[in-house]
């Protein structure tokens, strides 16, 4: 696994492929003046470019996925991308069947795109031994009526898992091993659930969709289009920020487009983002 430790614990970045936005359509309260610091992370066009990341996790003899992706694609939404995660996994050394748990933050359709696959006709997960974890605040929200955007995705990947005895639902702090623990970060969804890692005197945090792009570090009280509520996605996000710069915590984000392991410091304009060393890969 490429990666970093935390401890005893292994931390593996992966991607599902690349999704771009307009800078204006992902952050709508953003004003063009606002992004004149940040001009490196636009493209010409003034699209924003995301990875569509998903991270490995080996703690305790369990491999645990974080996330599944886009899917296999072609993903209308997202301008037409295919997922590479299989890929991904076997780069890594790593099977469908050798994942313990998929771990999901969040039920958007680019967190979920491989829980599923059609066999002899018929959907079934694509990990296939795996307990898949989800909060349960999130799934009533996103199978309720509040949820108001087209749900077909969710019968395709997400929906039979419940049917099938193959969903964990996750409430607060529950540990998935003796040194991995959910992490409530409601407000980007108002279950949005993130990784808690401490092994030894090691710390590390997996904050799935708490920041989308670097600036946010600095601008923390941006909000992004798709925050269900965003005075406290902007509340969750600096007590995150404060608590790993805090912590001196290795931190993983999915959608960095960079270098999306590293730490967090403080800086004069809020916070800084410190790539790791022996940290992940350069993306495409």
């Amino acid at each position: 696994m490429q990666g970093v430790r935390v401890g005893n614990i292994e931390l593996a970045p992966l991607s599902d492929g690349v999704i771009e936005f307009q800078a204006s359509r992902l952050f709508p309260r953003v004003t063009e003046k606002q992004w004149e610091p940040y001009r490196d992370v636009l493209t010409p066009g003034k699209d924003v470019r995301l990875v569509v990341g998903c991270f490995l996790l080996r703690s305790r003899g369990k491999t645990i996925l974080v996330d599944s992706g886009v899917g296999p694609g072609p993903v209308a939404a997202f301008g037409g991308v295919k997922g590479r995660l299989p890929r991904e996994l076997r780069a890594a050394g790593v099977g469908p069947d050798d994942i313990d748990i998929v771990f999901i933050t969040h039920l958007h359709s680019d967190h979920v795109g491989w829980n599923m696959a059609v066999r002899d006709g018929k959907r079934a997960p694509y990990f296939s031994r795996a307990q898949y974890w989800v909060s349960k605040t999130d799934w009533d929200h996103f199978h309720g009526p509040e949820f108001t955007r087209p749900k077909e995705y969710l019968a395709e990947t997400t929906t039979p898992l419940l049917e099938q005895g193959r969903v964990t639902f996750v409430e607060g702090e529950k540990a998935l091993t003796d040194e991995i623990t959910t992490l409530p970060a409601p407000g980007h969804t108002p279950g949005h659930t993130g990784l808690a890692l401490l092994s030894g005197k090691e710390r590390g945090l997996v904050l799935g969709d708490a920041l989308h792009v670097m600036p946010q570090l600095s601008e923390t009280d941006w909000e992004e289009a798709g925050d269900t509520d965003p005075a406290l996605a902007v509340s969750t996000r600096k007590k995150l920020l404060e608590r790993a710069a805090r912590e001196k915590a290795v931190v993983a984000v999915s959608h960095f487009m960079s270098e999306n392991i590293g730490r967090v410091s403080k800086s004069a304009r809020g916070y800084a983002w410190m790539p790791l060393e022996a940290g992940p890969r350069k993306r495409p």
